[in-house]
């Protein structure tokens, strides 16, 4: 069955569902600058899941440098979690980033979120170091990292 939205590159008109989304789904808080900037900067990476009539997802992943991707922020509309919208956002970043040649992403995670960080095992990361303080509050974070080329067998004539 195909799904009911698409994963496209983020448009002016969406940033203000887009911050909507982070206001009611992520902990921290962050500034609505900080999406334009991300949306001037870095569109390429700025991914949402848009069904037509509202954004259900959106995902802002920018490069690190030539080799590495960062995920910043990934989030789905409450009624659309666990609806396959999360993975479809990374699965087209991973391409986005493969596109480019980089070979790893990384991202950080609140430790203790189990359900996030089971996504992202599930995804192929891999737990690589913590941050003390690293967000608002003073909570940690895991690193976590996913080698994009890992899940490419090569084809042996």
């Amino acid at each position: 069955m195909r799904p009911d939205y698409k994963i496209r590159r983020v448009g002016a008109d969406d940033l203000i569902q887009v911050v909507s989304i982070a206001d009611s789904e992520l902990r921290e808080e962050y500034d609505s600058r900080l999406f334009s900037h991300f949306y001037e900067g870095f569109r390429g990476g700025f991914l949402v899941a848009d069904d037509g009539e509202r954004i259900r997802g959106f995902i802002i992943g920018v490069p690190m440098d030539n080799t590495t991707l960062r995920i910043l922020m990934l989030a789905v509309r409450g009624e659309f979690s666990r609806t396959g919208i999360g993975t479809s956002l990374l699965e087209s970043c991973k391409q986005y980033a493969r596109l480019r040649r980089m070979g790893s992403i990384v991202l950080e995670v609140r430790e203790g979120n189990s359900s996030a960080i089971s996504f992202y095992t599930r995804s192929g990361f891999r737990g690589v170091g913590l941050l003390d303080g690293f967000y608002n509050d003073g909570g940690r974070a895991q690193v976590m990292k996913h080698y994009l080329w890992a899940d490419i067998s090569p084809s042996c004539p």
